[in-house]
Protein backbone atom coordinates (compact mmCIF):
# COMPACT_ATOMS: atom_id res chain seq x y z
CA UNK A 1 0.00 0.00 0.00
CA UNK A 2 1.27 3.46 -0.92
CA UNK A 3 0.88 6.04 1.84
CA UNK A 4 1.51 9.77 2.11
CA UNK A 5 1.37 11.74 5.35
CA UNK A 6 0.29 15.33 4.89
CA UNK A 7 1.13 18.11 7.32
CA UNK A 8 -1.58 20.72 6.76
CA UNK A 9 -0.23 22.86 9.60
CA UNK A 10 3.47 23.22 8.82
CA UNK A 11 3.30 22.91 5.02
CA UNK A 12 -0.28 23.53 3.90
CA UNK A 13 0.70 24.48 0.34
CA UNK A 14 2.66 21.27 -0.25
CA UNK A 15 0.02 19.11 1.40
CA UNK A 16 -2.88 20.57 -0.59
CA UNK A 17 -0.87 20.36 -3.80
CA UNK A 18 0.13 16.75 -3.14
CA UNK A 19 -3.50 15.78 -2.67
CA UNK A 20 -4.39 16.98 -6.17
CA UNK A 21 -1.17 15.61 -7.68
CA UNK A 22 -1.97 12.13 -6.39
CA UNK A 23 -5.60 12.43 -7.45
CA UNK A 24 -4.56 13.38 -10.97
CA UNK A 25 -1.68 10.91 -11.31
CA UNK A 26 -2.29 7.75 -9.28
CA UNK A 27 -0.01 6.02 -11.77
CA UNK A 28 3.27 7.68 -12.80
CA UNK A 29 6.78 6.80 -13.94
CA UNK A 30 9.48 5.72 -11.48
CA UNK A 31 10.58 9.31 -10.89
CA UNK A 32 6.97 10.52 -10.45
CA UNK A 33 7.68 13.14 -13.10
CA UNK A 34 4.13 14.23 -13.91
CA UNK A 35 3.06 14.18 -10.28
CA UNK A 36 6.05 16.28 -9.19
CA UNK A 37 5.53 18.75 -12.03
CA UNK A 38 1.90 19.29 -11.09
CA UNK A 39 2.82 19.53 -7.42
CA UNK A 40 5.34 22.30 -8.13
CA UNK A 41 2.88 24.22 -10.29
CA UNK A 42 0.14 24.07 -7.66
CA UNK A 43 2.55 25.26 -4.96
CA UNK A 44 3.48 28.18 -7.21
CA UNK A 45 -0.20 29.08 -7.60
CA UNK A 46 -0.70 28.87 -3.84
CA UNK A 47 2.08 31.41 -3.22
CA UNK A 48 0.90 33.69 -5.98
CA UNK A 49 -2.68 33.62 -4.73
CA UNK A 50 -1.65 34.29 -1.15
CA UNK A 51 0.59 37.18 -2.21
CA UNK A 52 -2.35 38.74 -4.03
CA UNK A 53 -4.73 38.40 -1.09
CA UNK A 54 -2.43 38.90 1.91
CA UNK A 55 -0.37 42.08 1.57
CA UNK A 56 1.38 41.64 4.92
CA UNK A 57 2.45 38.11 4.06
CA UNK A 58 3.61 39.24 0.62
CA UNK A 59 6.11 41.75 2.01
CA UNK A 60 7.35 39.53 4.85
CA UNK A 61 10.41 37.27 4.25
CA UNK A 62 9.25 33.70 3.64
CA UNK A 63 10.95 30.33 3.36
CA UNK A 64 9.99 29.26 -0.16
CA UNK A 65 11.58 26.60 -2.35
CA UNK A 66 12.94 28.26 -5.52
CA UNK A 67 11.46 25.52 -7.70
CA UNK A 68 8.02 26.81 -6.70
CA UNK A 69 8.78 30.52 -6.97
CA UNK A 70 10.36 30.40 -10.43
CA UNK A 71 7.98 28.03 -12.16
CA UNK A 72 7.66 28.67 -15.91
CA UNK A 73 4.18 29.93 -16.93
CA UNK A 74 4.07 27.57 -19.93
CA UNK A 75 4.78 24.59 -17.69
CA UNK A 76 2.10 25.69 -15.24
CA UNK A 77 -0.43 25.94 -18.08
CA UNK A 78 0.44 22.44 -19.29
CA UNK A 79 0.14 21.00 -15.80
CA UNK A 80 -3.20 22.67 -15.15
CA UNK A 81 -4.64 21.42 -18.45
CA UNK A 82 -3.70 17.88 -17.49
CA UNK A 83 -5.17 18.36 -14.01
CA UNK A 84 -8.43 19.70 -15.41
CA UNK A 85 -8.82 16.76 -17.78
CA UNK A 86 -7.91 14.16 -15.18
CA UNK A 87 -10.04 15.76 -12.47
CA UNK A 88 -13.00 15.56 -14.86
CA UNK A 89 -12.38 11.82 -15.24
CA UNK A 90 -12.08 11.37 -11.48
CA UNK A 91 -15.38 13.17 -10.85
CA UNK A 92 -17.10 10.95 -13.38
CA UNK A 93 -15.66 7.84 -11.76
CA UNK A 94 -16.82 9.23 -8.41
CA UNK A 95 -20.44 9.11 -9.57
CA UNK A 96 -20.14 5.35 -9.93
CA UNK A 97 -18.34 4.96 -6.60
CA UNK A 98 -20.91 7.06 -4.72
CA UNK A 99 -23.68 4.67 -5.79
CA UNK A 100 -21.82 1.80 -4.11
CA UNK A 101 -20.97 3.97 -1.09
CA UNK A 102 -24.62 4.78 -0.51
CA UNK A 103 -25.57 1.13 -0.73
CA UNK A 104 -22.94 0.14 1.85
CA UNK A 105 -23.76 3.07 4.15
CA UNK A 106 -27.54 2.62 4.08
CA UNK A 107 -27.55 -1.15 3.89
CA UNK A 108 -30.23 -1.04 1.20
CA UNK A 109 -30.14 -1.11 -2.57
CA UNK A 110 -29.20 2.19 -4.17
CA UNK A 111 -32.04 3.78 -6.13
CA UNK A 112 -30.82 3.38 -9.68
CA UNK A 113 -31.47 5.85 -12.51
CA UNK A 114 -34.27 4.80 -14.86
CA UNK A 115 -31.92 3.62 -17.61
CA UNK A 116 -29.80 1.50 -15.24
CA UNK A 117 -31.17 -2.01 -14.71
CA UNK A 118 -28.85 -3.36 -12.02
CA UNK A 119 -26.03 -2.37 -9.70
CA UNK A 120 -22.87 -3.01 -11.69
CA UNK A 121 -19.90 -1.09 -13.06
CA UNK A 122 -21.07 -1.76 -16.61
CA UNK A 123 -24.61 -0.56 -15.97
CA UNK A 124 -23.56 2.51 -13.98
CA UNK A 125 -21.03 3.36 -16.69
CA UNK A 126 -23.89 3.51 -19.16
CA UNK A 127 -25.34 6.57 -17.44
CA UNK A 128 -22.09 8.44 -18.22
CA UNK A 129 -22.08 7.78 -21.98
CA UNK A 130 -23.68 11.07 -22.95
CA UNK A 131 -21.71 13.08 -20.40
CA UNK A 132 -18.32 11.69 -21.45
CA UNK A 133 -18.94 11.62 -25.17
CA UNK A 134 -17.77 8.02 -25.41
CA UNK A 135 -19.67 5.68 -27.71
CA UNK A 136 -18.86 2.45 -25.88
CA UNK A 137 -19.22 1.50 -22.22
CA UNK A 138 -15.85 -0.28 -22.33
CA UNK A 139 -14.11 3.08 -22.81
CA UNK A 140 -15.64 4.40 -19.59
CA UNK A 141 -14.74 1.24 -17.69
CA UNK A 142 -11.13 1.30 -18.88
CA UNK A 143 -10.26 4.98 -19.25
CA UNK A 144 -12.28 6.41 -16.38
CA UNK A 145 -13.20 3.74 -13.82
CA UNK A 146 -10.13 1.48 -13.86
CA UNK A 147 -7.74 4.40 -14.27
CA UNK A 148 -9.28 5.98 -11.16
CA UNK A 149 -9.34 2.89 -8.94
CA UNK A 150 -6.18 3.64 -6.87
CA UNK A 151 -7.71 6.99 -5.86
CA UNK A 152 -11.42 6.27 -6.21
CA UNK A 153 -11.95 7.01 -2.49
CA UNK A 154 -10.22 10.40 -2.92
CA UNK A 155 -12.34 11.14 -5.97
CA UNK A 156 -15.57 10.29 -4.17
CA UNK A 157 -14.64 12.42 -1.16
CA UNK A 158 -13.78 15.37 -3.41
CA UNK A 159 -17.07 15.05 -5.29
CA UNK A 160 -19.11 14.86 -2.09
CA UNK A 161 -17.42 17.90 -0.51
CA UNK A 162 -17.77 19.90 -3.73
CA UNK A 163 -21.49 19.09 -3.73
CA UNK A 164 -21.75 20.19 -0.10
CA UNK A 165 -20.04 23.48 -0.98
CA UNK A 166 -22.55 24.08 -3.77
CA UNK A 167 -25.45 23.40 -1.43
CA UNK A 168 -23.98 25.85 1.08
CA UNK A 169 -24.09 28.63 -1.54
CA UNK A 170 -20.72 28.40 -3.28
CA UNK A 171 -21.77 28.41 -6.91
CA UNK A 172 -18.61 27.11 -8.59
CA UNK A 173 -16.25 25.26 -6.22
CA UNK A 174 -12.82 25.01 -7.81
CA UNK A 175 -9.36 23.62 -7.19
CA UNK A 176 -8.41 27.01 -5.78
CA UNK A 177 -10.88 26.68 -2.89
CA UNK A 178 -9.14 23.51 -1.72
CA UNK A 179 -5.62 24.69 -2.53
CA UNK A 180 -5.92 27.82 -0.40
CA UNK A 181 -8.00 26.28 2.38
CA UNK A 182 -6.01 23.60 4.26
CA UNK A 183 -8.93 22.79 6.56
CA UNK A 184 -11.13 22.03 3.55
CA UNK A 185 -8.49 19.86 1.93
CA UNK A 186 -7.91 18.07 5.24
CA UNK A 187 -11.64 17.35 5.49
CA UNK A 188 -11.56 15.69 2.07
CA UNK A 189 -8.56 13.56 3.02
CA UNK A 190 -10.22 12.43 6.27
CA UNK A 191 -13.44 11.60 4.45
CA UNK A 192 -11.51 9.69 1.78
CA UNK A 193 -10.14 7.23 4.35
CA UNK A 194 -13.65 6.56 5.64
CA UNK A 195 -14.80 5.96 2.05
CA UNK A 196 -11.85 3.66 1.35
CA UNK A 197 -12.95 1.38 4.18
CA UNK A 198 -16.53 1.41 2.93
CA UNK A 199 -15.68 0.68 -0.71
CA UNK A 200 -13.55 -2.31 0.19
CA UNK A 201 -16.50 -3.73 2.14
CA UNK A 202 -18.83 -3.63 -0.85
CA UNK A 203 -19.70 -7.15 -1.97
CA UNK A 204 -20.29 -5.90 -5.52
CA UNK A 205 -16.86 -4.38 -5.92
CA UNK A 206 -13.56 -6.19 -5.89
CA UNK A 207 -11.23 -3.50 -4.59
CA UNK A 208 -8.01 -4.63 -3.01
CA UNK A 209 -7.32 -2.35 -0.01
CA UNK A 210 -3.59 -2.59 -0.69
CA UNK A 211 -4.13 -1.12 -4.17
CA UNK A 212 -5.51 2.14 -2.80
CA UNK A 213 -3.24 5.15 -2.31
CA UNK A 214 -3.88 6.39 1.22
CA UNK A 215 -3.35 9.93 2.44
CA UNK A 216 -3.19 10.62 6.17
CA UNK A 217 -3.41 14.12 7.67
CA UNK A 218 -1.52 15.21 10.78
Amino acid sequence: MTEYHLDFTSSPEESCALFFAVLAFPEDDELETKRMNLHASLCHLYYRSRAETDETWAITPQLIKPIYAFREPKQIDRDLKQLKRRLRDRMQAAKIAIAFLQEVKLGVAFKLPKNVKRMSIKQLSEMLLEETGYMEIENIENRIWRASLPVIHLAAATAVVMDQLKKSGLENPSIGHFLTNPDLAKLVVEKSNFYADMLTKSTKLSINPAALIRLYPH
